[in-house]
């Protein structure tokens, strides 16, 4: 049975989208609210519905993503490189037992830590944020009238090369994967602090509408408008986006796969009560529950295992038998899920556009309150 503290039983389980059907980013308090899923076309509400398990903010510090001391040592270097002398904006933050989540996490081509580096640096807008100061180092602009999907992912792909970025993305590397979901939670919490009932769309319940930290900043939406982003281009983005999605979900298998392995609780470290059962002589496999250390759980699990492989977690000691095991389902997950991720591979600059295109629809939020 597992070891860990069960997260699951701090919360209740919820149909949640994240993709912005009209809305945008969705995350769970600990009211545990009932997100409905708002139609994208006719037949797809099922394969884009998400398994998403709420769970405690600030009143609930149990539930929160933990810091270590090496992740707040590397938040001082973050803040220092996002807050220079003469900066529009300020991005702060402190460790206040917030608790969100990032619903591709673990859907991207990427590792679950490595995708919510890319999701900071683009949704949260810390890419736009150094890339306007950085002027000199970037890519062309083009007009807003010009622009497409395509032209627009060329200049994400292009600024993710600059140095300025690529220094900023080691830096959220660096923290640990519960460090950089703290980073994540406490910069939605502030917009939802700072603009529920001032801006639609933004609330606890509802948070895509809301305005983050690098969203305040002027410079960095002036030099995103310049780069083509607009109203127009947000429209465009948005549709290739859901495109893309649609396109995901028409592979029935990876609905299963994710509620099982790639919901943004399968990370962590794991525990498992599986057990080794013979069908015959050639055919062996492992069955049964692995429980990750963030709350994920895999039911029912069935893992094909070589004869020899058998043998040797037969005959191997508890410790040795958990590593055995613990490397077969690492592999299993691999091959249930290599043809997704390398689809994500190949087309993950339409999310990231898509992601630079909502931040860049902020500033004018921001400019209206003002």
């Amino acid at each position: 049975m597992a070891s860990f503290p069960d997260r699951a039983s701090l919360a209740v389980l919820v149909l949640c989208c994240w993709i912005r059907l009209g809305a945008g980013h969705r995350t769970n308090d600990e009211r545990a609210h009932v997100v409905g899923l708002a139609e994208h076309s006719e037949g797809l509400e099922d394969e884009h519905s998400f398994e998403v398990i709420s769970s405690g903010t600030r009143e609930s510090s149990g539930s929160a993503w933990k810091v270590t001391t090496e992740d707040k040592k590397v938040m001082e270097q973050l803040l220092e490189t996002l807050n220079p002398p003469g900066a529009d904006s300020n991005f702060t933050w402190q460790d206040d037992n917030d608790h969100w989540t990032f619903g591709l996490v673990q859907l991207t081509a990427q590792t679950a830590k490595g995708s919510l580096a890319l999701h900071m640096l683009h949704r949260h807008g810390l890419a736009s944020l150094l890339a306007a100061r950085a002027a000199k180092d970037a890519p062309l602009s083009q007009s807003a009238a010009t622009a497409t999907p395509e032209t627009l992912g060329k200049y994400v792909e292009g600024v993710e090369k600059q140095s300025e970025i690529q220094d900023l993305r080691e830096l959220l590397l660096g923290l640990s994967l519960s460090g950089l979901r703290n980073l994540h939670s406490y910069d939605h919490q502030w917009s939802v602090d700072n603009f529920q009932r001032k801006v639609e769309g933004c609330s606890q319940r509802e948070a895509g509408g809301c305005i983050l930290q690098a969203g305040t900043s002027k410079k960095a939406y002036d030099w995103l408008a310049k780069q083509g982003f607009s109203p127009r281009a947000e429209v465009l983005v948005e549709q290739q986006f859901q495109g893309l999605m649609g396109d995901i979900f028409k592979d029935p298998g990876l609905k299963i796969t994710y509620q099982n392995l790639l919901t943004p609780y399968h990370t962590g470290r794991t525990e498992h009560n599986t057990r080794m059962l013979d069908v015959s002589q050639d055919d062996k496999f492992l069955t049964g529950s692995v429980y990750w250390e963030d709350g994920g759980r895999s039911r029912n699990l069935r893992i094909d295992i070589t004869p020899e492989k058998a043998a040797e977690i037969k005959q191997a000691d508890a410790a040795s038998k958990d590593t055995l095991i613990e490397a077969e389902l690492q592999r299993y997950i691999e091959r249930m899920t290599s043809s997704h991720k390398s689809f994500m591979g190949e087309n993950r600059l339409k999310i990231w556009t898509h992601e630079t295109a909502e931040f860049a629809g902020m500033y004018p939020k921001y400019r209206r309150l003002k």
